[in-house]
């Protein structure tokens, strides 16, 4: 049950990624754990490091108890932050931010918002061993825009930070962002918020299901969980918007099997996106590949198609939006790329970044069960036939030209 939250670094994305030193915060600590329960001694009055709801505890059906989830790294005017939550066996589940007092080394506090309790109100979740009440918004994120900071929460909900980034405001009875959810709509985590070229692109990890349809072929949606419906892959779907707070398009597929994610520019201007290589179900829990599972991937992501903003009839007679973040497949799984490019990389991008200053989209067919296809100059996510049929209506839909996916 212990889990504690470490950083690397690296020259770049290719590596040598190594554990950040942290020999000069705590000498006798394991290299690179940055926070941890354990930490709790550390508290003094005014300054917290561990509150009293993160501790570790003991019970008779778990023993020690106690874990950190998800991670999320930022800087910001100048400061290093972590964003995370704690995990279903803490005193209390949910979000919340540590600063640093140093460098991305630390050493690092807690916020004076969460000395309490998570970020935002108790809601409900969880398994039901966790204690009436303890359950709060999980997957915390750090949204930045200028001088300004939100924080954006599980269940759709974002707050804007103080202006001393110890606390939101408000601090309860958060606002939500205004989507076009599916009917009904699924469990969905990991919100995270990623502005490119004047526009919001809102993600979120969902499980793609499968079951049985009536025709007895295989149904593949974001279904709610009932029996008969497994999890199929760990999906990342992603809508957009021109305002921070929507509304958002119908949301689309951007990779299955490369949910939640955190998008980012590099100083080249390239958008690349993590993914958690998920090894409940799909592909990444798979006998032979779940020893590469559990961690972080990353993949590059690219525009493709044509110059413009023409959009597409959506299922329900409404309008996608054409600029989108799509992640092509390899079969039945993400489509990872190394930090670097592959061979002919760069050549590749030349020709198609002379087929966009043409204004005309150039065909180009990838092998698998959902190949992205260029036609008329519109880009169209296609999928196997019973995963079309199993999302009509509801489903992930296509998206016009200019998308933006894996390379």
């Amino acid at each position: 049950m212990e889990r504690r939250i470490f950083v690397w670094t690296a020259p770049s994305l290719r590596g040598p990624w190594r554990l950040v030193d942290t020999s000069a915060v705590r000498p006798s600590a394991e290299r690179g754990k940055v926070w941890s329960p354990e930490f709790v001694d550390e508290n003094r009055p005014g300054r917290t490091v561990v509150a009293p709801w993160q501790e570790y505890w003991h019970d008779a059906r778990f023993g020690k108890r106690g874990q950190v989830w998800a991670p999320e790294v930022h800087y910001f005017r100048d400061t290093w932050y972590i964003v995370a939550c704690m995990g279903d066996h803490s005193r209390k589940v949910g979000s919340f931010m540590l600063v640093s007092e140093g460098g991305i080394e630390g050493p690092y506090r807690l916020v004076q918002g969460n000395v309490e309790k998570p970020f935002g109100d108790p809601v409900a979740g969880g398994p039901a061993f966790i204690e009436p009440g303890a359950y709060h918004h999980i997957d915390g994120s750090l949204y930045t825009e200028g001088d300004d900071a939100w924080l954006v929460l599980h269940n759709d909900e974002y707050a804007r930070f103080r202006d001393d980034m110890e606390d939101i405001v408000p601090t309860t009875s958060l606002p939500r962002f205004a989507q076009t959810p599916y009917a009904p709509e699924p469990y969905l985590e990991g919100a995270y918020v990623f502005r490119h070229e004047g526009r919001y692109y809102l993600l979120h990890a969902a499980w793609n299901r499968s079951s049985i349809a009536a025709d007895g072929s295989v149904r593949y949606a974001y279904d709610t969980p009932a029996p008969g419906r497994a999890q199929y892959q760990y999906d990342a779907i992603v809508a957009v918007a021109d305002a921070f707070e929507g509304p958002y398009s119908p949301r689309w597929t951007a990779g299955v099997g490369a949910g939640h994610n955190n998008l980012f520019a590099d100083h080249d201007g390239t958008v690349w996106a993590t993914f958690f290589r998920n090894p409940a179900a799909g592909y990444w829990s798979d006998p032979t590949r779940v020893a590469q599972a559990a961690v972080p991937g990353v993949v590059r992501m690219e525009w493709t198609g044509p110059e413009g903003a023409a959009s597409m009839p959506s299922d329900d007679g409404g309008a996608t939006d054409a600029r989108a973040l799509r992640a092509p497949l390899d079969g039945d799984r993400p489509s990872p790329v190394p930090a670097h490019r592959r061979d002919g990389g760069r050549r590749r991008d030349a020709r198609r970044r002379r087929a966009r200053s043409r204004g005309s989209g150039r065909r180009r067919e990838r092998h698998g069960t959902s190949p992205t296809a260029r036609r008329s100059g519109r880009e169209l996510q296609r999928e196997p036939r019973s995963a079309q049929r199993g999302r009509a209506g509801r489903g992930a839909r296509g998206v016009g030209p200019r998308v933006l996916h894996v390379a």
